[in-house]
């Protein structure tokens, strides 16, 4: 009896799976999220065999000190951000950065900054 359960199942695991990608094909508009969510598995397994090649950081601001002391650390350059709401990213920078060549535009560009005549 429990084999014949097993192989009912075995048999009903393919179908269900078919039915449940029929449905959402069907009901579910093309989806940017949804193709994200299907690929958070593999980067997470990627992210676990790859750890000690690349680094990976817990906030942009890691990010950020990483990028400018490997990278920046003396080149002057122009950083140029575009939708700067409130300027964190940008006053980040500008702090982090020691070169006194560097330059930094921020550009925003919303309705209240259209509506205030602030453009």
């Amino acid at each position: 009896m429990v084999v014949q359960r097993r192989s009912e199942y075995a048999r009903m695991v393919p179908w269900l799976r078919a039915w449940g990608k029929k449905i959402l094909s069907r009901t579910s508009p093309d989806s940017e999220h949804f193709r994200y969510l299907s690929h958070v598995p593999q980067l997470a397994t990627w992210k676990r065999y790859h750890r000690e090649e690349y680094p990976t950081f817990d906030s942009r601001y890691e990010l950020y000190d990483y990028v400018s002391r490997t990278f920046l650390a003396e080149i002057a350059n122009y950083y140029l951000e575009f939708g700067v709401f409130n300027g964190d990213s940008i006053r980040y920078w500008s702090e982090i950065q020691t070169h006194t060549d560097w330059r930094f535009v921020g550009f925003e560009l919303s309705r209240a900054c259209l509506r205030n005549g602030e453009i």
